[in-house]
């Protein structure tokens, strides 16, 4: 397995870091730390530098690299530190353009940073840079948000409805078993609100209850599948809600997850940001680090 983590030296980055710390380090995989040096930073106007200024240019350009160098070289002692087997990179240009190649030419199969960066607003929940990693990407991405609590092993929130998608996560969440000392299965059944207490005769009806049934039965077939001494695993199953997100988002308020792990259905769902889809809401509004996981390989997109 190789890892991404793109960082640029904010807390955002570090908090990504002190993550794959308390997962790691994994059999096998290995972790490539990259800072991109932004080829035109947010605070100049190239259009506006003299031509007489253009050593002063260069001058300003070999700080922000040697800061870069430095920015990796921390990262990578803090994972080393924990285990990890890493390399370092550096790159040019626009950051997320620049993740994205990197991911791509490295067959990187997770690429890991921080919700916000350097640049971004102390309100933020998802930077620039973030959103658009999120957007394009063909890989799976984790977007690390700080632990509530960072002495104690991970606690994992893993939504499942049933889906290709969703099916898929599965192997992320078996990647972050041994890290963790509890894992929730959480399955949402909506239900239509169109006609007046429609809610309830759908859920009488025999189609509503074998659904209901086969849910429950995949979800426990999963906890047996993951379940270890070491690791305490719950199964919870809503029904009656209208609103998939809505559900999991509170899930995340009331269990507190370090890593909620969602799958995404192609360009169609969360590489659009479609309103109301969970991967769309947890990515933008979870308050914990969302671990968005590759689409399954026969996924048109």
């Amino acid at each position: 397995m190789r890892i991404l983590f793109a960082t640029d030296g904010s807390p955002g980055a570090g908090h990504a870091a002190e993550l794959l710390a308390g997962i790691g380090p994994l059999d096998g995989a290995s972790v490539e730390v990259l800072h991109v040096v932004e080829a035109e930073p947010p605070f100049w106007d190239v259009s506006d530098v003299d031509p007489g200024e253009e050593d002063a240019l260069r001058g300003i350009r070999a700080e922000l690299e040697a800061e870069g160098a430095k920015f990796v070289a921390s990262a990578a002692r803090r994972l080393e530190a924990a285990g990890w087997r890493v390399d370092e990179a550096t790159r040019a240009g626009a950051p997320a353009a620049e993740i994205l190649a990197h991911a791509a030419e490295t067959a990187a199969s997770l690429v890991v940073l921080g919700a916000t960066g350097m640049h971004e607003g102390s309100d933020a929940l998802l930077g620039r840079t973030a959103r658009r990693v999120l957007k394009n990407a063909e890989g799976a991405v984790l977007v690390a948000r700080p632990r509530t609590d960072r002495e104690r092993k991970l606690r994992v929130l893993f939504p499942f409805d049933g889906s290709p998608a969703s099916t898929a996560a599965e192997g992320a969440v078996r990647t972050l078993a041994p890290a963790c000392e509890r894992l929730t299965l959480l399955s949402v059944l909506t239900v239509a609100t169109t006609l007046y207490r429609y809610d309830l005769v759908e859920r009488m009806s025999a189609t509503w209850r074998a659904h209901r049934a086969r849910v429950e039965r995949e979800l426990h077939a999963i906890a047996d599948r993951v379940r270890t001494e070491d690791l305490e695993v719950e199964v919870r199953l809503l029904d009656g809600g209208t609103d998939a997100a809505d559900e999991v988002l509170e899930a995340t308020r009331l269990l507190l997850p370090d890593i909620t792990v969602v799958g995404h259905s192609g360009k169609g769902g969360l590489r659009k940001l479609v309103l109301g889809s969970v991967s769309a809401a947890l990515a933008e509004r979870a308050s914990c680090s969302v671990w968005i996981a590759a689409a399954p390989a026969d996924d048109p997109g």
